[in-house]
């Protein structure tokens, strides 16, 4: 009876040994759902970037930098205050280490926008304050940024916008311009100018596109003349040079409908 009473003890001893300890073993997949990750996922617009002594606002005199997380597949994208980019990165707990950035190649003014990529390429940790993000290297906070509420009625939160789309605009000296133009969920494009009745190959181009006024309208980054368009319900208004929907007896012309 004794000695059945010890092996029954000495079982239960090393089964509790392996059994799974809840702590300091967590597995990356879980620590990456983890509370504090979670809370990055959104847009964020940066309030301060360091490397400099001058201000914020004359750093990035037309656009803040942006980023969004998308975390399910460990991928930035966003603005660097002039250029549209995006980046992988991998993280562990509040560790974070950003990927080289690939970014459209426009030029700009200023050296805002490389301070903002060498800042984000030093970072290593990271720390949220409800609506504040800290980006921080060596213990230092070189990036702070403020969480970016989107309205949820805009063209591109509630439109189901990425796809084809095709038109026949106006032309001076021929029947029309075909226009087809492919949206990416990733925020490229793909465009083929095709002029009907004359002799010359289609005009193809591709590139990043962005969004303006709070997700109403999408301008072409990688053209030349900046091409732009309003967004609605399966069609694309074409804009002119100010930005505003073309009128008159030909505005329903400047309309490219979603295939």
């Amino acid at each position: 009876m004794k000695s059945s009473l010890q092996l029954a003890v000495f079982l239960l001893l090393v089964l509790a040994c392996k059994s799974p300890k809840t702590s300091g073993n967590m597995p990356a997949d879980q620590k990456s759902l983890s509370p504090g990750n979670q809370a990055l996922e959104g847009t964020w617009e940066a309030d301060y970037v360091s490397g400099s002594g001058a201000s914020f606002d004359s750093l990035f005199p037309n656009r803040k930098p942006t980023i969004i997380f998308n975390l399910s597949e460990n991928k930035v994208s966003g603005n660097g205050g002039c250029n549209n980019f995006h980046a992988g990165f991998s993280m562990e707990g509040n560790n974070i280490k950003f990927q080289q950035p690939a970014s459209t190649r426009m030029a700009c003014p200023g050296n805002g926008e490389q301070l903002f990529f060498k800042a984000l390429l030093s970072v290593t940790k990271f720390g949220v304050t409800e609506n504040t993000l800290n980006l921080i290297a060596d213990d230092i906070a070189v990036m702070r940024l403020q969480r970016k509420a989107v309205d949820s009625h805009t063209s591109q939160s509630s439109v189901d916008w990425p796809g084809n789309y095709r038109g026949v605009i106006p032309c001076a000296d021929c029947p029309g311009i075909e226009i087809t133009l492919r949206l990416n969920s990733n925020n490229t494009y793909e465009m083929q100018q095709t002029y009907l009745e004359r002799n010359i190959a289609p005009i193809t181009s591709s590139g990043n596109f962005s969004w303006l006024d709070n997700g109403s309208k999408i301008v072409l980054d990688s053209e030349k003349d900046k091409r732009r368009f309003q967004v609605g319900e399966n069609r694309l208004f074409w804009l002119d040079q100010d930005g505003k929907r073309i009128t008159g007896a030909l505005a329903d012309k400047y309309v490219l409908t979603k295939q």
